[in-house]
């Protein structure tokens, strides 16, 4: 299994600020334990792929007793290795990558480079509202503006990003996730076995018949899952 290190250091990076996010990588790890699973992410102006965890909490689940805008149903990109999801999208998201899996040659983009503008999605012939995918790729451009931002990407984010995608300078930090961020697919490996299990369960209105039908079951997910990977690898 392939875990993430510190991120790639390139000239003219603010060095207190990555020191500050491989500080802040190093205490939420060690607060969260294991990410559910890894994903391979960048900005479209970055030639290196990067290797961020993704974290799942049932806090951030659509049906969280917590707050909206800040916890139910909200990802929230923390430094550069770490995104903070519910553990629904991240089930969604390995549903999405099993019927349609992402690679670093062809990435998942955020269609039209918005998620709220179902006007200008539809220009482009996508669905008015972006998949789980969509959404991951635009959480590894904020990434990417912690890389850039430093140590003001956490008062920046948390004064602009409510303002969420629009044609105001306001929405400029929401709009450029939206619109460089790129989800390469799921690191080989690094899939934990509680989502594993999750996947591995009926939805409401299916059987165990239909589950098992589909290849649903957590041996064949995890074979089929292995299958792709290596595919993509070679």
């Amino acid at each position: 299994m392939h875990w993430s290190t510190n991120p790639p250091r390139r000239q003219g990076d603010d060095f207190l600020g990555n020191m500050f996010h491989r500080w802040a990588t190093r205490l939420l790890r060690s607060l969260s334990g294991r990410p559910c699973f890894q994903i391979y992410g960048k900005a479209r102006s970055e030639s290196a792929w990067r290797i961020i965890d993704v974290y799942a909490t049932p806090r951030r689940d659509r049906d969280s007793r917590w707050p909206p805008y800040l916890f139910r149903g909200v990802c929230i990109t923390w430094t550069t290795e770490i995104i903070v999801v519910g553990w629904d999208f991240a089930e969604e998201v390995l549903r999405q990558q099993r019927d349609e899996p992402a690679s670093c040659e062809q990435p998942v983009q955020v269609a039209a480079g918005r998620i709220r503008d179902p006007q200008r999605r539809a220009a482009v012939g996508a669905p008015p509202f972006p998949r789980a995918s969509e959404v991951l790729a635009h959480e590894c451009g904020h990434t990417w503006q912690t890389l850039r931002l430093g140590l003001l990407y956490w008062p920046i984010g948390a004064a602009f990003t409510l303002f969420r995608e629009g044609p105001h300078w306001w929405n400029h930090f929401e709009n450029q996730a939206s619109e460089l961020g790129q989800f390469g697919g799921i690191v080989r490996g690094s899939v934990c076995e509680e989502l594993m299990w999750r996947l591995s369960r009926p939805r409401p209105g299916e059987n165990e018949s239909i589950i098992q039908s589909n290849g649903l079951s957590a041996s064949t997910l995890a074979s089929a899952l292995s299958r792709t990977q290596q595919q993509r690898s070679s």
